[in-house]
């Protein structure tokens, strides 16, 4: 009943609207010229580009480690099957 998860596709859709959510932040740190970040004052291009790398690396790896876990489950089921056509 459960063999297709739906939380991953839940957490690509996620990824996606929080990368455009990154993407105008830093567009607003650059237009804005400062910003507070994280209890520091930045300001300017370097701030957002900054800003735009760092936050988007963090999430790259955030969903891709929660992600891993399901390819774990997937690869697993897939090698139960193949030992049960022996």
């Amino acid at each position: 009943m459960f063999d297709l998860f739906i939380t991953p596709w839940l957490i690509r859709i996620i990824y996606w609207l929080l990368q455009i959510i990154i993407i105008i932040a830093s567009f607003n740190i650059v237009s804005g010229g400062n910003a507070t970040i994280f209890g520091s004052y930045i300001n300017g291009f370097l701030g957002g580009l900054s800003f735009l790398i760092v936050s988007s690396l963090a999430l790259r790896l955030i969903t891709e480690l929660l992600i891993i876990g399901f390819k774990i489950v997937e690869n697993t089921q897939y090698l139960k099957k193949d030992n049960n056509k022996l």
